[in-house]
């Protein structure tokens, strides 16, 4: 076992772990600037797609299923809702998701 190795345990420290929060973090920092992109920023409802709640899932990291919750959203104009990526291919007023 190389000394990083025996450090690291040790310390108690799993590097597995480590980068599966990591990985998680990024997502969800990406996830929220594409929200963002689509949105403006938080409160502002500077675009006609607001924010409009959360949908649940989980995304599988480092053999785990962990829970990450996507934002939702509605353009006002069309009635169309859904997450980010669904928002171009959802169909237009009245049709519920």
């Amino acid at each position: 076992m190389s000394a990083a190795k025996v450090m690291l345990a040790q310390r108690g420290f799993d590097l597995r772990a480590f980068a599966t929060q990591a990985g998680l973090l990024m997502l969800r920092a990406l996830i929220d600037a594409e929200a963002e992109q689509l949105t403006g920023s938080r409160y502002a409802h500077q675009t006609e797609i607001d924010r409009w709640g959360t949908r649940s899932g989980y995304v599988r990291i480092g053999g785990q299923n962990l829970a990450l919750k996507r934002p939702r959203l509605r353009n006002q104009k069309t009635g169309a809702r859904g997450t980010a990526r669904d928002l171009p291919r959802l169909p237009t007023a009245g049709a519920s998701r």
